[in-house]
Order: structure tokens, then C-alpha cells, then sequence
């Protein structure tokens, strides 16, 4: 399955059901991603003026931009981190969990409560 207005943007399954579940899938990170990345979703071409692939069909595919949204604010980002060696030795003697400790340390200091 392709998205004629998204470049790159594609599916490929085995049953029409799974195409569409794909399709949902992809379309709501990719509509979030180019959202964060541009601030700009286009307007989709009307319905009527796609012209389905030879032998295939078209498909309407609608999501909500509220789930991916927040998916996205979400997820996780892995940072590198330098210390010394001897303060990460005494950190992990003392079962710290530095990802967590630097989560806190973060939002303490901007002054906002985590999610």
C-alpha cells in the first residue's frame, strides 16, 4: 500500500486486513514525525481524484494525530553521558539507576514535573 501525497511512505503485506492495520501503523509516525520534523502535515488529495493501481483498490486511511502525539512526546531517547570512572564504579556499587538520576536531575532543574 502507498501513500500517493507522502514520499517513501509504504506498506507492504500479505492481506489486505494486515495492509490496512500496516497502514494506520505508518501513517500515524510518519504524520508525527514530518509534524516534530516541519511542522507541516500537507492536505491530502481528495479521495475522488486517486486513481486506484491496475488491479488493485483504493483505501481511505484516517488516524488520530492525539495517540501519536503522545507516543512521540514519549519516547525514549538514549543520550551518552561522560563521567568519570571512578564516579560511575561508585554509582553502580551503589545500584544507581544513572538513567532514572538523570531524568530527576533534568526535570528538577527546568523546574517541571515528569510525566
Amino acid at each position: 500500500m502507498t501513500f500517493p501525497d507522502l514520499e517513501r511512505c509504504a506498506t507492504n503485506a500479505e492481506t489486505l486486513d494486515e495492509a490496512i492495520i500496516q497502514a494506520n501503523n505508518i501513517l500515524e509516525d510518519y504524520m508525527a514525525i514530518l509534524e516534530r520534523d516541519t511542522g507541516v502535515i500537507p492536505e491530502p488529495t481528495p479521495f475522488n481524484n486517486i486513481a486506484a493501481p491496475e488491479g488493485g483498490i483504493k483505501q481511505r486511511i484516517a488516524v488520530s494525530m492525539q495517540g501519536a502525539r503522545r507516543r512521540w512526546a514519549n519516547k525514549l531517547i538514549n543520550r551518552m553521558v561522560t563521567l568519570p570512572a571512578w564516579l560511575d564504579q561508585k554509582g553502580r556499587e551503589a545500584g544507581l539507576n544513572f538513567s532514572q538520576l538523570l531524568q530527576a536531575a533534568v526535570t528538577k532543574a527546568l523546574g517541571i514535573k515528569a510525566n
